[in-house]
């Protein structure tokens, strides 16, 4: 069994992320999820058109804020018939429920640059509490002098908590496409130097 790691005090001292508004580098960053198919294999796709706002301060973690609006209608997978169908009433239903939303409610730190942001997932019309896993890597002032941070993001949800439909089984009662869903952030943050 697993145990969540406890949240921890933020280490004393300068901060090592200027507190402020960071936006996410889009061009390097993307926004996917992961399903197994047939139980075999991991279906891959992601989203070519999001937006998130972030308010962050190292020095109190509890204060940071993010909320990400990702456009359902731009799921890719490199598959038209698979795009079709992920964007159908059966999956997404994008045209009744253009746009996927996350809201933070509450910024812990795990230590050595780890956080659990937990906030509230919207999808379709169902709204549930999740935590993401977040990953820092250290501050550096990129070419054009700006603050920049990588960032990796995860966490995993039911499918079928959220109004999806689609069930389809194998005759061995393994589902074609699994409940499981792994979500996955990853990228850059970026803000001007002060």
């Amino acid at each position: 069994m697993t145990t969540t790691p406890a949240p921890q005090t933020p280490p004393s001292g300068p901060p090592g992320f200027p507190k402020g508004k960071w936006s996410v580098d889009s061009t390097h960053s993307r926004i996917g999820f992961a399903v197994k198919h047939y139980g075999i294999n991991t279906f891959k796709g992601f989203f070519r058109k999001f937006q998130v706002d972030i308010e962050m301060d190292e020095s109190a973690p509890e204060k940071s804020k993010l909320e990400a609006r990702v456009e359902a209608v731009s799921f890719e997978s490199g598959v038209p018939r698979m795009e079709e169908e992920v964007r159908s009433p059966s999956f997404l239903d994008v045209v009744k429920w253009p746009q996927i939303v996350f809201k933070s409610k509450r910024v812990e730190y795990l230590g050595e640059r780890n956080y659990r942001v937990v906030g509230d997932l919207t999808i379709r019309d169902v709204t549930k509490e999740v935590p993401l896993q977040v990953i820092l890597t250290d501050k550096i002032q990129d070419t054009r002098n700006n603050h920049r941070i990588g960032y990796t993001a995860t966490t995993t949800i039911n499918r079928m908590e959220f109004g999806t439909t689609w069930n389809e089984k194998l005759p061995t009662g393994t589902p074609m496409v699994s409940h499981s869903v792994n979500l996955l952030f990853d990228g850059e943050l970026v803000r001007p130097l002060d």
